[in-house]
């Protein structure tokens, strides 16, 4: 499976809801921040955009990047955990 950070921001509530239960539908996933979560899944970057990318409007903002080795970050302890099991 692949390991994608999303970067989402959302003028209305119930956009950014959809696009959270898309992020949730996902095999794995976690929340870095507010707006930030990693998922990994065996969709394309593809794929995964075009699901939430139906929800967007010009003032919001999507992001799905890739994440693999080598990685360097520093925060929660859950996160680092999730991230070093799934990218190894």
């Amino acid at each position: 499976m692949t390991v994608f950070m999303i970067s989402c921001r959302f003028d209305r509530p119930s956009r950014a809801q959809a696009v959270l239960d898309v992020i949730k539908a996902q095999a794995e996933w976690t929340q870095l921040d507010h707006s930030l979560y990693l998922v990994s899944t065996d969709q394309t970057a593809e794929q995964l955009y075009g699901d939430m990318a139906r929800f967007t409007e010009l003032d919001d903002s999507l992001y799905v990047l890739t994440v693999s080795h080598p990685y360097r970050g520093f925060g929660q302890r859950q996160v680092n955990q999730w991230l070093d099991k799934r990218l190894a």
